[in-house]
């Protein structure tokens, strides 16, 4: 864009001439009295953000920036430059729901991952006459979006049943923290939850009466636990092998 101004000349004449106007530069800055995703009020009511979903923000913009996802890309400018410190603040950070869970959960993840795919099928199809030698290993981060989750999401976490009526999403961290808690004392539970610290972004979902009958087996399951310290450590160890190969680190 032109801007036209005057310019005074030594013998008195005014001339305009021609500048060009430099573009702004956006901002970045983050204003924490509004949501820290879409920088509004009006949508939904601010909710405090919490640790794990703080966590699990992190491990998104990380990821959607492997993946070169643009779609945030003003959010992800913005998150690098909050300091350390208004990140820890337990009252500072806050958004609206529905922006958390557009931005972090696992079926927006899985879109992201498929459009990324689909880019490098696209990339492979031109190298495809390389030789051996030529064609580039796949990252460790490749290989990890490949691995799929054994959980339908879609489905009652507990169950896996979608015939049962009155299927119900996780909205609370309460019920995200106690589903995860006794997960750690059921095998099966244990593999469809490993590597997932918060169930509201996966969008996790429940059958009440499936919930009652999993924390009552499961407190009987610890009770039994307690009673032999070796069969304890002996499940800590399952645990762990099997968030590792759920996460491809073995």
């Amino acid at each position: 864009m032109f801007i036209f101004q005057m310019s005074k000349m030594a013998d008195g004449r005014i001339t305009p001439f021609a500048t060009l106007k430099r573009k702004l530069e956006l901002s970045t800055s983050t204003d924490y009295s509004f949501c820290l995703f879409c920088q509004g009020t009006k949508r939904h009511p601010l909710c405090e953000a919490s640790e794990d979903g703080k966590i699990r923000v992190k491990e998104v913009a990380a990821e959607r920036e492997s993946l070169a996802d643009r779609t945030f890309l003003s959010f992800l400018n913005r998150l690098k430059e909050i300091p350390d410190d208004d990140w820890c603040d337990l009252e500072l950070i806050r958004w609206h729901k529905p922006c958390y869970v557009e931005f972090a959960s696992e079926s927006r993840m899985v879109r992201v991952r498929k459009k990324a795919s689909k880019a490098s099928d696209r990339v492979s199809e031109g190298a495809s006459n390389l030789s051996d030698d030529q064609v580039p290993e796949p990252s460790a981060k490749e290989i990890k979006r490949k691995k799929m989750s054994p959980m339908d999401w879609s489905k009652c976490m507990i169950c896996q049943d979608t015939d049962r009526p009155n299927l119900r999403s996780i909205m609370t961290m309460n019920t995200s923290n106690k589903i995860l808690e006794l997960s750690q004392w059921d095998f099966v539970m244990r593999v469809r939850t490993a590597g997932v610290v918060d169930l509201i972004a996966a969008e996790g979902k429940y059958h009440t009466q499936c919930l009652v009958e999993f924390e009552r087996r499961m407190d009987k399951q610890k009770d039994d636990s307690n009673n032999s310290s070796m069969d304890f450590s002996l499940q800590e160890l399952t645990h762990k092998l099997l968030c590792g190969l759920t996460l491809g680190r073995l």
